[in-house]
């Protein structure tokens, strides 16, 4: 397979995790469970605050690494959007792995990521986040899944 073909192929199955996804059958999140921890953090304005986000992934399923620049790997958005500062993702680096023939960087089992940053302004309810993912196995992939990431905060007092 040559580079030129990849765009086509990316495109193609992104195309029928779109079509699986319209007529209602499983999406990634039928094969990937979320975790976050701590359910809430205690903390006063300038103080540093974390979550974990665990990401267990079925047997026989994956997920790309973020940043890899072949498929569609994990993100998270809307950072931009809570009242932290530095706000940072720590995404787990995979390891190396084949997926139609072409070098990737592969997320498997259990993986964790951290979210953290300095809280800026007290929020008026939970931050939310949303991680966008995409399972595969050895043949196919499934429609991506968008899922929530609820970030609380208890005020210090």
């Amino acid at each position: 397979m040559n580079r030129r073909s990849l765009p086509l192929i990316c495109l193609l199955l992104f195309a029928a995790a779109a079509a699986a996804a319209a007529q209602g059958l499983r999406d990634s999140a039928s094969v990937v469970k979320m975790t976050v921890q701590p359910k809430s953090v205690t903390a006063a304005v300038g103080d540093p605050v974390s979550w974990t986000v665990t990401l267990d992934i079925e047997k026989d399923w994956h997920l790309y690494a973020h940043g890899d620049p072949k498929y569609y790997g994990i993100a998270v958005t809307g950072l931009d959007s809570l009242p932290l500062l530095g706000a940072e993702v720590a995404y787990p680096a995979g390891k190396q792995g084949k997926f139609l023939g072409e070098t990737v960087q592969l997320l498997e089992g259990r993986q964790t990521l951290t979210v953290g940053g300095f809280l800026a302004a007290e929020p008026a309810g939970p931050m939310l986040l949303e991680l966008e993912l995409q399972a595969c196995d050895k043949k196919s992939c499934l429609a991506p899944a968008y899922l929530q990431i609820p970030l609380v905060v208890e005020p210090k007092r």
